[in-house]
């Protein structure tokens, strides 16, 4: 994909984010989070763009998931009940498993994109490896 086509998908995205996140946070519950689990995202988008190497696709892969996971928590504060969840004892919920183990997907792709700087294989030897493993 082009690189300024990528980063116009950012920059919508961001857009998308800003509005739904910001205008829930204004009007609704008054909570920051689900904002810096999607700025974390963001950053982890942007650096990946910025960074060339094999293993940007997982800083992306992290990035967006925290974006979507930050949808998703907004939407549960958009829903929840007015009884709180944490006032009744569940302090292991879905909820922070799945943001715990997004954070920790995110801080290992940010570690191996910095630590492992290989270069991908070209498209030649690629080829030559499938054509190798079918024959």
């Amino acid at each position: 994909m082009n690189p300024q086509s990528e980063w116009i998908l950012i920059g919508m995205s961001v857009g998308v984010a800003c509005w739904s996140l910001l205008n829930s946070y204004i009007k609704k519950h008054q909570n920051i989070r689900p904002l810096l689990i999607a700025g974390i995202g963001f950053i982890g988008l942007i650096t990946a763009q910025k960074i060339f190497n094999s293993n940007a696709h997982w800083l992306m892969m992290a990035g967006g998931g925290l974006i979507a996971y930050a949808h998703f928590y907004n939407w549960m504060l958009m829903h929840q009940p007015k009884t709180s969840k944490v006032e009744k004892g569940y302090w292991v919920t879905p909820g922070r498993i799945v943001t715990m183990t997004l954070l920790f997907l995110y801080f290992w792709g940010l570690r191996s994109a910095f630590v492992h700087k290989n270069t991908p294989p070209s498209r030649e030897e690629v080829l030559q490896i499938v054509w190798q493993v079918h024959e």
